[in-house]
């Protein structure tokens, strides 16, 4: 399936949430580092899952939602697939649009 091979096992221990602290042979996609983040919330934060990647060099970040309702942040290494979830924002209040 999509999360063998290459991805299976990105999510090992680590300090900021896991990754197997090794270069991957090539940039994970959107898509991969989507199923990483989502398959990393299932284990942390059951029901919770990653919407829309947004891509940043190195890396992409997610908003994370329940029911359709953003509850927090978190981001995915394209190089070593590593999630770390960032706690530092506090609670999400609301976003504003440009």
């Amino acid at each position: 399936g999509m999360m063998g091979g290459r991805l299976a096992g990105m999510m090992g221990g680590g300090m900021m949430g896991g990754g197997a602290g090794a270069e991957l042979d090539e940039p994970l996609s959107p898509e991969d580092a989507r199923m990483l983040a989502d398959r990393w919330l299932d284990g942390v934060l059951p029901g919770v899952t990653a919407g829309e990647p947004v891509a940043f060099p190195g890396y992409f970040t997610f908003d994370t939602e329940r029911d359709g309702r953003v509850q927090g942040m978190l981001s995915v290494n394209a190089q070593t697939g590593a999630v770390w979830y960032h706690v530092w924002h506090g609670s999400f209040l609301d976003e504003l649009g440009a």
